[in-house]
């Protein structure tokens, strides 16, 4: 049997297993990327469905046991890889199973959840649709919106690419060892127009906004511009109010202005 590592949970809860398996509409000869496979829990319902898994699993002892456990689907319905999910090249992955795109069905590891989420968004070319249990905290800073608190730099950054939907909350009891929060299952559907061709420079943009988020925008601008005219661009209305009282839509806006 595997040993559990201390910052290890795993969703055992066999109708919640069911449940992501039925909103991620997971269907037969449908190929599903998992990321962490843990004792696969979930890996079990997403073949039962008719799935092919490839499954990602950095934990020597997890790799063992899951091999053993489906030793007769290896290859077949299970692709098991053992490898860091942050350092591993998901193009040559998908490229060994002569695949262009995948489905991402997870209950990711926590600790590590925004990198992940990032990666993920890096390579979206391969992913169009994704499906992640992940804290509810964190689901709701991705689905907040302006003028919230959890509104901020991560919400900015998932739904310039992606746009999230929160599919239903999971009990902290529906996982073992029990977590001290619950947690979310979220889909994100990545957005069919690409909205800025270099996001990366505005995305360094919003990450300076928001680590003066209680600032006005003029004080923060006036920090991060060299040239003053283009102040002079921006609406009076929109240089008094803090980053967290703009849609994304308006930022890029500003975040135009300024770049020119």
């Amino acid at each position: 049997m595997a040993k559990i590592r201390r910052s290890q949970v795993f969703l055992k809860d066999k109708n919640i297993l069911r449940k992501i398996v039925d909103f991620a509409e997971v269907k037969e000869d449908d190929w599903i990327l998992e990321i962490g496979a843990g004792k696969g829990y979930l890996t079990e319902y997403l073949m039962k469905s008719g799935a092919k898994v490839i499954a990602i699993e950095v934990d020597d002892q997890l790799v063992e046991y899951l091999k053993k456990e489906y030793a007769l689907l290896l290859n077949h319905r299970l692709f098991l890889y053992k490898d860091d999910f942050l350092k591993i090249d998901l193009k040559n992955i998908l490229d060994n199973h002569e695949l262009k795109k995948i489905k991402v069905v997870s209950n990711i590891p926590y600790h590590i959840t925004s990198p992940i989420i990032k990666k993920l968004i890096r390579n979206k070319g391969l992913f169009p649709e994704i499906y992640l249990t992940i804290q509810k905290e964190v689901a709701e800073r991705i689905t907040a919106g302006p003028g919230n608190k959890k509104y901020g730099a991560l919400t900015l950054f998932v739904n310039l690419h992606y746009d999230p939907e929160i599919l239903f909350i999971i009990k902290k009891g529906s996982f073992s060892p029990v977590p001290e929060v619950d947690s979310a299952f979220i889909k994100l559907v990545r957005k069919k127009q690409v909205i800025l061709e270099k996001p990366e420079r505005f995305e360094r943009f919003v990450k300076k906004l928001f680590s003066r988020r209680r600032k006005k925008l003029k004080t923060i601008l006036k920090e991060m511009v060299n040239d003053r005219t283009i102040l002079e661009k921006i609406p009076e209305e929109d240089l008094s109010k803090r980053p967290e009282d703009f849609t994304l839509e308006e930022l890029i806006k500003i975040y135009r202005v300024i770049k020119e």
